[in-house]
């Protein structure tokens, strides 16, 4: 028979065991140094969130009421948790999906010393000694390879792309294009889950297909989704050795007009002047093309 509920009045004691529902925040993400408070509590919340399924998907506007906190702020301390690689968030149809990162601070070893667990925290005589039995030591053994088996599964979910994988991958986008931080979180994202050939091949396909370059990340991400690029082949680009301008050479610009360069190896455009430098570098991405003499 269950027993009828306790009534409290406000300031009495009581045992708060088992008594509320809430968030659970791990002691490696409580005692992290690198955290601040809010990115710590806003961890504990997605993972009230995610299930058995691992699926977690709470809105922006749920989690920043739970914070206690604008859309903004949250927004921000996403971000955060994002960059220190604990989460990664991905699209999925217009709705963010959170993936929790196996993160290096789950091991003692990377915190403070002031955080480290000592040894010379617990006394002799807090300790009672008993006898291990074989049940015992069995026990802990297939426990210990449990542990082992879901670390590895767990570090091993997702890579994430270092920023010079990211950078030289975002090289590959066209010119005129800003590359934001939305663009490089895609590529982050898609680098991790299906690598640079993938991604190459979508942004290959965006940069020929694109027309309005203000719109290259919605544009990208849809890309990215349906892999269009799947059939898409990168056309070979001349070696750096084989597009050394020359002084009189005719260069076909992006305005669609054509231009000489000159004897300082420049081109001059009506948008400004293109260096010796940038001009090779625009043959070489193909965005700018060399007129054969007729």
């Amino acid at each position: 028979m269950q027993a009828a509920a306790q009534v409290y009045q406000a300031g009495e004691r009581f045992n708060p065991y088992m008594k509320f529902y809430g968030i659970f925040i791990p002691d490696s993400i409580l005692s992290n140094p690198g955290l601040t408070h809010a990115e710590k509590i806003c961890y504990g919340i997605l993972a009230r969130y995610s299930g058995k399924n691992n699926r977690c998907y709470p809105s922006q506007k749920t989690i920043a009421h739970r914070l206690n906190l604008s859309e903004r702020q949250t927004i921000r301390i996403l971000k955060s948790l994002e960059s220190k690689r604990f989460i990664l968030r991905v699209i999925i149809s217009g709705r963010t999906r959170y993936h929790f990162l196996w993160h290096e601070s789950f091991d003692s070893s990377y915190l403070r010393e002031e955080y480290r667990p000592r040894d010379t925290d617990v006394t002799e005589n807090d300790i009672s000694i008993t006898p291990d039995t074989d049940t015992d030591v069995t026990q802990r053994e297939t426990d210990s390879r449990d542990r082992e088996k879901t670390t590895t599964a767990a570090a091993q979910v997702v890579a994430m792309p270092s920023d010079s994988e990211t950078e030289a991958v975002c090289g590959l986008i066209s010119d005129g294009v800003v590359i934001s931080e939305g663009i490089r979180r895609i590529i982050r994202a898609n680098l991790a889950r299906h690598g640079p050939e993938y991604v190459r091949r979508n942004i290959f396909y965006t940069n020929a297909n694109i027309r309005h370059k203000t719109r290259y990340k919605a544009y990208l991400g849809k890309c990215c989704r349906g892999n269009w690029g799947e059939d898409t082949a990168p056309e070979p680009k001349p070696s750096p050795e084989a597009v050394r301008p020359e002084p009189g050479m005719k260069i076909l610009y992006t305005d669609g007009n054509i231009y000489a360069v000159d004897r300082a190896m420049c081109l001059f455009t009506p948008g400004g002047c293109l260096a010796e430098g940038r001009l090779r570098q625009g043959l070489i991405r193909g965005t700018l093309k060399i007129v054969p003499d007729e």
